[in-house]
């Protein structure tokens, strides 16, 4: 996920580092009027993708855990930790501080939570 958040990118967020320019790229608490927003009303990634900062939280596959445990071999996904339950969401989301769009950022979820605030993207290979 945080590969293709970044676009090929080593800043803050996938068009740099300044949290100013936030608002031109992502739907954040600041701005988002305390909703969702339609999809790809913003600028799109390097990639070409919209929507990896802000606006919903994203499921992903990984567990909640630090990243004290080698990945598995082909998947870049760690090990289950023994009583892992929860799981990663990222991106970020409409009623969240700019500093939850960034990159790198992650949250945990229970994966039974249903909310306004969590989606989930589909990809194909």
């Amino acid at each position: 996920w945080e590969y293709a958040a970044r676009a090929g990118a080593a800043t803050t967020f996938w068009y740099g580092d300044a949290i100013e320019e936030l608002d031109r790229f992502a739907w954040y608490r600041d701005n988002a009027g305390d909703r969702p927003h339609g999809v790809g009303r913003r600028g799109a990634s390097g990639f070409g993708l919209y929507d990896m900062m802000g606006n919903l939280f994203e499921w992903t596959l990984e567990n909640h855990g630090g990243y004290t445990t080698s990945p598995r071999r082909g998947d870049g996904l760690r090990h289950e930790p023994v009583g892992g339950g929860f799981r990663v969401v990222r991106g970020g989301g409409w009623g969240f501080a700019a500093d939850g769009a960034r990159s790198a950022f992650r949250y945990v979820d229970h994966p039974g939570a249903r909310h306004g605030a969590l989606g989930f993207r589909p990809v194909v290979r």
